[in-house]
């Protein structure tokens, strides 16, 4: 009987533990799935772009075409070994031997901004104010 009590018990606090960590640690749990999704699509896009500058470098100008057919010649060429994958669903566009992705609302806006650590407002700048040029949601635009 003794072990039984003892069984439920461990089985309940651990219930206890699990749920107290969800309850307080949510945020970072959340937050840390974003940072790791930015820093994977930023970590892609240094990538190409320095595959690019090398196609460049080598050939004299940038590959032409689509994105798609873009990537796959850099792959082709061994410029990349694989075309970075980070995040699914999210695909990388080139134009002009630029990579670019038009940001997908304010809230987006605001957390690419707040994950880089360059604002803690729950606003997302206007872009065309000069003064948040060097925001990295505003990059580009």
């Amino acid at each position: 009987m003794y072990s039984l009590v003892a069984i439920v018990l461990s089985i309940a606090l651990s219930i206890l533990i699990a749920l107290a960590a969800m309850y307080y640690g949510g945020s970072v749990f959340s937050e840390g799935g974003a940072k790791s999704d930015f820093t994977g699509i930023r970590n892609g896009a240094f990538q190409i772009e320095a595959a690019l500058n090398m196609y460049k470098s080598d050939i004299g100008n940038y590959p032409a075409g689509t994105s798609d057919e873009i990537l796959n010649e850099l792959v082709e060429e061994s410029y990349l070994t694989a075309i970075p994958t980070s995040v699914e669903g999210f695909e990388y566009k080139i134009e002009n031997g630029t990579i670019v992705r038009a940001i997908a609302g304010l809230e987006q806006c605001y957390s690419i901004n707040q994950i880089s650590g360059v604002t803690t407002t729950e606003e997302c700048p206007p872009c065309s104010d000069t003064a948040y040029q060097h925001y990295p949601a505003c990059e580009g635009s």
